[in-house]
């Protein structure tokens, strides 16, 4: 009895085959997402600080979120999404400086 070792290995591969593609596909779907989403808190961070940097506020806490999501299409459609949060402290070191002399000599 013979066995035909090409007809199974032709079988093997054209099932592994597309489950490895789909799945590299899935993970730079993914990868794309999260870029995004680090995009979005960079950009949510360099606000929060050049605010920082305007304000004449002695001390102030800045928050802010930010929501990103993504529609990943395929065989299966769905939505990723991520709440950004970012919190900035302003403080502004010559008026604390001032603050803090007038509370020691009081």
């Amino acid at each position: 009895m013979t066995t035909n070792k090409k007809g199974s290995e032709i079988v093997e591969a054209a099932i592994v085959l597309p489950v490895l593609i789909l799945s590299i596909l899935s993970m730079l779907m993914l990868l794309i997402y999260e870029f995004s989403a680090l995009t979005g808190q960079i950009d949510m961070h360099k606000k929060l600080t050049n605010d920082a940097v305007a304000s004449k506020r002695t001390f102030h806490v800045l928050r802010e979120t930010e929501n990103a999501s993504k529609d990943v299409s395929g065989i299966i459609s769905i939505v990723l999404k991520k709440e950004i949060k970012a919190v900035c402290y302003e403080i502004c070191e010559a008026k604390a400086m001032l603050l803090g002399e007038v509370i020691s000599d009081g």
